[in-house]
């Protein structure tokens, strides 16, 4: 995944900066540094497995505390495929915000982006969306036909909210001026 973690025992300035960016600042450099404490103790080689990660989750009572809900995570920030999580999503997927309603318009479209736009273009296109909105689902257990159906269909109608533009993607100031027209769009995406 992303950007890489190197296997030093400190947290790299680079590293912080990296992580208080996509987190749209909404991460401290203290909590940066705790949680790469949790890191060097849970993945000795500075990578962790989605197997890993579940168990992590699951032991921790993180979330929902559900294996599916965190292998579901780890797949949706396990941008690069290759199997394995660092430094960098292992924190952004562990702090973000519990509300959405704790952080601004421009922290949460930060968010945001950093989730959805799996191929990096800086967009969140209907497909990406899709994908996600799609696993979550699954991992509800809402799988049959009329479920796939209806969130395809809520997608459609988010991304033709959003997308003002109507060039088939979502920018992140697109994104901003939606939710600040409708803030419930927080509790939605």
């Amino acid at each position: 995944m992303g950007c890489g973690s190197s296997n030093n025992s400190t947290v790299s300035r680079d590293q912080v900066t990296r992580i208080q960016e996509k987190s749209g600042g909404q991460i401290s450099e203290k909590e940066i540094v705790q949680w790469h404490k949790i890191w060097k103790k849970i993945t000795p080689n500075g990578k962790m497995t989605e197997s890993q990660f579940a168990h992590f989750i699951v032991d921790n009572k993180i979330g929902t505390g559900k294996e599916i809900d965190a292998r579901n995570m780890f797949k949706m920030m396990d941008k690069d495929k290759n199997g394995v999580m660092e430094f960098d999503e292992f924190v952004l997927i562990l702090v973000l915000p519990k509300s959405a309603e704790e952080i601004s318009t421009e922290q949460f479209a930060t968010l945001c982006m950093t989730i959805y736009d799996e191929n990096g273009d800086g967009f969140i296109e209907k497909a990406e969306l899709l994908k996600f909105a799609l696993a979550k689902a699954k991992a509800e257990g809402r799988t049959s036909q009329e479920h796939r159906d209806r969130v395809s269909d809520i997608v459609n109608k988010l991304v033709a909210y959003i997308d003002v533009n109507a060039d088939g993607q979502i920018s992140k100031e697109e994104l901003m001026k939606a939710i600040d027209k409708d803030p419930s769009l927080k509790k939605v995406l």
